[in-house]
């Protein structure tokens, strides 16, 4: 594990009420406060994949993470302790069109610029594209869009609603991933970009036929 690369995450999510939103916030405050910490957002509604609003339309909000690195999610109980909570709660992510899961990675957890443009090529080679849909658990939307198949200059600037964000200073934000309340599926997601990223430090770039 490179101890240099370092990951944070915006889990988008839905619960039935405000009141249950005020629970999980004060829940997450006490168990994992110095981990996790979360916002509302009015622009995340409970709604179905054919767009139709249910239950009232919930209340939204992202659970955000401070960096870390793979291997501390890993032996992380506090994670583990949240996702119970909010399980309890009812929270929705996968069952819920408009949510998703953002992954943000150290630019210095990147060898060097090879290494970028080889990442970047992978999520945006045509005949990888059917993987990419089913690593990420959802179809493309307005927010995770791939018109950018060459990076921007210096993997700086861009367009946000990209599959891969390059805006952020210090980290690069992966956006296709649908979310899920679970830790697995966390672990499963950043354990993906985290083998992508060694392979890509690689003399060759990966394609999925290699992974076949």
């Amino acid at each position: 594990l490179n101890a240099k690369r370092f990951y944070g995450f915006e889990l988008e999510l839905v619960v039935e009420d405000y009141k249950k939103m005020i629970l999980a916030s004060t829940c997450i405050d006490t168990r994992a406060g110095s981990e996790l910490y979360m916002n509302s957002d009015g622009s995340i509604h409970a709604h179905n994949e054919n767009g139709e609003t249910f239950g009232g339309g919930g209340s939204g909000f992202e659970l955000i993470s401070h960096p870390m690195t793979l291997g501390y999610i890993k032996a992380s109980q506090k994670l583990d302790d949240v996702f119970y909570v909010l399980q309890d709660l009812r929270a929705r992510s996968l069952q819920n069109s408009s949510t998703g899961l953002h992954v943000h990675i150290s630019r210095n957890g990147f060898k060097d610029t090879n290494t970028m443009t080889r990442f970047h090529g992978f999520f945006y080679a045509h005949h990888n594209a059917h993987f990419i849909e089913q690593m990420a658990g959802r179809t493309r939307n307005g927010y995770q869009r791939s018109d950018q198949i060459t990076p921007p200059s210096n993997f700086n600037g861009g367009t946000r609603y990209e599959i891969i964000n390059y805006q952020n200073d210090h980290t690069v934000e992966v956006r296709l991933f649908k979310g899920a309340v679970g830790k697995n599926w966390l672990l499963e997601k950043i354990e993906f970009l985290d083998c992508l990223i060694e392979f890509s430090q690689t003399e060759r770039a990966l394609t999925v036929e290699e992974l076949e």
